[in-house]
């Protein structure tokens, strides 16, 4: 229960009242600004608070100390501190190596003896029960000689990380009020030092920031990963991440591989036998360098020329694209997809970031009128860029070969292998065709090093190299296919750190649980009663529906809530019909050939169905012309009452070329049958005008 005015605040700088009954323990609580007692108070306990003042600022430092007299020795000053008053004992918590300030800055001074401001920043050299010793020549510039009555606090340590910590809060200040967080302090200044500032001049904060659901203001921070906020302020439905780079080589490493040489091939002393440094890129006036700044190791040097690269991948007319790289110079002019900019560029390296949307399709990026030196060239379809990295196209063999090299290394410098009885803790674990004390082939392995989710965690069937190559060319398509030779150069068997699995081949006896899935071949399921082929053909129920390339084919019947399809095995089509019904006729392939006539037979002629009426039409379009007529063939049958038996008249045609047939049925003379009801609405040429045999 609480009772509260209207507003409330709690503390010695609040306002209004309050009482409250605390539910746990029953216990009560008044907060008011005064209260007025005519006769008697009685507490059982009185605690009197008060507000009290602290001038300029406060350090929270590991220790600190009032100094209340100072020995002069010839290296230091020996500033003593009170242990014990008699009351209670104080422990120096000063150790060697820390840092002394001492900053007293609102003397008033010419007013008494001996008094003035003081300021100084020693090195702790000594430290007794109740005392320190402060340097006298490692100190700050402009420090002042102790004196008692200063107050002394820990600001920095020289050796010790976790004495480097300070936490300054301030009243006073161009940036006041302020709280402020220090790490690292080993020298006489603070430069570099704040870690974390609370100021209504601007908050700085580092590490984890954890902002709970329903915070807003997000906008106005600062330091966000290029284009995500303005992505994220578009607030539209279409973005895209830029993912894979289509620009093969984009690092000007070449290929890895050696170059095919002919009869017509000229070489010069320029020339690149192995990975060609400008490999797929036409040039003019461009070279490859090495260089620091590319994540590569290179670089390309233009002068007034151009490069072009062809793409594997076309260019899709009307999509958002992005080109970055990071370069400096004069300008460059590129142009990809019929739209092209110029770019002015600085002295300085940086990352240049372009979107456009193409006004063509193409398969052509274009640099040219260029005059600087260029590196992480890349192009990638979306909205929001991505750091670069090598086209999937690219190959990755030799990278992935240095990457398992600097696991090894890694492994065996800073890792170690402990067993602790059944339990093995280790870096790397390699399996193979080990004897003699010598690994003469790894087949198998276990790695625990993990930077990304892409990292292996294990393979089979390879080596580490080549299991990181088979991560490679799968990280930005799942859907990739190698190549018969591919196969025999990638590891058989991968699970990545990040769950990702690459296998050849998978026997599972249990169940498959997945969100989705991608064949790219033939599936067969239930011993080939389910077949779907890679064509797109294949068949349900064992083969009684199936479908091909020309259309579909059913064995059996098929029930809906208005008819009954009945398909024998020679394909001859029936189809019986409830009165007042429609059929819509759709043909595939023109029928003015016998073996594509589909039959339709009439429900039974009983008098119950005396002027029942049945339609039939076609309504696609491409049977509504000359080139691809719709003939029925048609028949009527007749009941007589009385008998049982069918007399079935001469078979007849009708072409249907955008018009309807309505047969009715009709008694004449005692017999029942179907007729032609709008015959009057053909031509002479649609009625009967093919003659055709009749069905066995």
């Amino acid at each position: 229960m609480a009772l509260k005015s209207a507003p409330f605040f709690s503390g010695i700088l609040g306002a209004g009242g309050c009482f409250k009954v605390n539910p746990q323990n029953g216990k009560t609580y008044i907060e008011a600004d005064e209260i007025y007692i005519r006769l008697k108070a009685v507490f059982d306990t009185l605690e009197i608070r008060h507000s009290t003042h602290v001038g300029g600022q406060q350090i929270l430092s590991p220790a600190g100390m009032t100094c209340i007299r100072v020995e002069e020795y010839d290296t230091c000053y020996r500033c003593f501190m009170k242990a014990d008053d008699g009351s209670k004992a104080i422990q120096n918590l000063f150790a060697e190596n820390d840092q002394a300030q001492c900053r007293d800055i609102n003397v008033k001074e010419g007013i008494y003896e001996n008094v003035s401001n003081q300021y100084y920043w020693r090195l702790v050299v000594g430290v007794g029960d109740d005392y320190i010793d402060l340097s006298k020549d490692d100190c700050d510039t402009g420090s002042t000689v102790p004196a008692a009555g200063d107050n002394i606090c820990q600001l920095g340590n020289r050796l010790y990380k976790e004495r480097q910590n300070a936490i300054v809060i301030s009243s006073y200040g161009s940036d006041s009020p302020s709280f402020k967080q220090y790490a690292g302090i080993d020298s006489y200044s603070l430069e570099g030092r704040e870690v974390t500032v609370l100021s209504p001049s601007g908050n700085e904060l580092s590490g984890k920031l954890h902002i709970q659901p329903g915070s807003t203001g997000w906008q106005s921070l600062d330091g966000l990963p290029e284009g995500i906020k303005e992505a994220a302020d578009s607030a539209i439905s279409g973005i895209e991440f830029g993912k894979n780079n289509l620009l093969r080589n984009s690092g000007f490493t070449g290929d890895y591989q050696t170059a095919n040489l002919n009869s017509d091939t000229s070489l010069d002393e320029t020339s690149e036998l192995y990975s060609p440094s400008l490999k797929y890129w036409d040039v003019v006036n461009a070279v490859a360098q090495e260089s620091e700044i590319s994540m590569s190791g290179k670089e390309v040097v233009i002068k007034s020329g151009s490069m072009t690269q062809v793409l594997f991948y076309r260019i899709i007319s009307g999509e958002s694209y992005i080109f970055s790289f990071y370069g400096k110079g004069t300008s460059v002019t590129f142009s990809c997809g019929g739209y092209a900019e110029t770019i002015p560029l600085t002295d300085e390296y940086k990352r240049y970031i372009c979107r456009f949307r193409t006004l063509s399709a193409g398969s052509i990026l274009s640099i040219h009128s260029a005059t600087g030196s260029f590196c992480e060239l890349q192009l990638e379809r979306g909205t929001v860029p991505s750091s670069w990295g090598a086209s999937m196209m690219d190959n990755t063999s030799e990278l992935a070969h240095y990457q398992e090299l600097e696991y090894l290394a890694s492994a065996i410098k800073d890792g170690s292998v402990d067993i602790l009885g059944g339990l093995v803790l280790a870096n790397i674990l390699q399996l193979g065709n080990y004897k003699d004390g010598r690994m003469h082939k790894v087949t198998a392995g276990i790695s625990g090093i993990y930077n990304n989710d892409d990292d292996v965690f294990a393979f089979g069937g390879g080596t580490l190299e080549q299991a990181i190559s088979t991560v490679a060319k799968y990280k930005d398509n799942p859907s990739y296919q190698p190549t018969d030779e591919e196969l025999n150069s990638i590891a058989k068997i991968v699970f990545t750190h990040g769950g990702r699995t690459i296998l050849n081949d998978v026997v599972l006896r249990g169940y498959i649980y997945a969100l989705g899935g991608v064949f790219s071949g033939k599936v067969s399921i239930a011993d080939g009663k389910i077949l779907l082929n890679e064509d797109g053909t294949g068949h349900l129920a064992d083969g009684k529906l199936s479908w091909d390339l020309d259309g579909l084919s059913v064995t059996g019947a098929i029930q809906t809530p208005y008819r009954e399809w009945v398909i024998d095995q020679s394909s001859k089509y029936t189809l019986d019909i409830d009165k007042h019904r429609y059929v819509f006729v759709y043909y595939r392939k023109p029928i003015y050939n016998k073996d594509y006539i589909s039959r339709i037979n009439l429900p039974d002629v009983v008098e119950g169905r005396n002027g029942s009426e049945i339609r039939i039409f076609t309504s696609h379009e491409r049977f509504t012309q000359d080139t691809e007529p719709v003939y029925i063939q048609y028949g009527l049958p007749i009941w007589f009452p009385g008998y049982n038996y069918y007399k079935d008249p001469p078979l007849r045609t009708l072409l249907l070329k955008g018009k309807e047939a309505v047969f009715r049925c009709m008694s004449f003379g005692g017999a029942v049958g179907w007729w032609l009801q709008n015959y009057n609405d053909f031509t002479a040429e649609e009625l009967n005008p093919v003659e055709f045999e009749p069905w066995n």
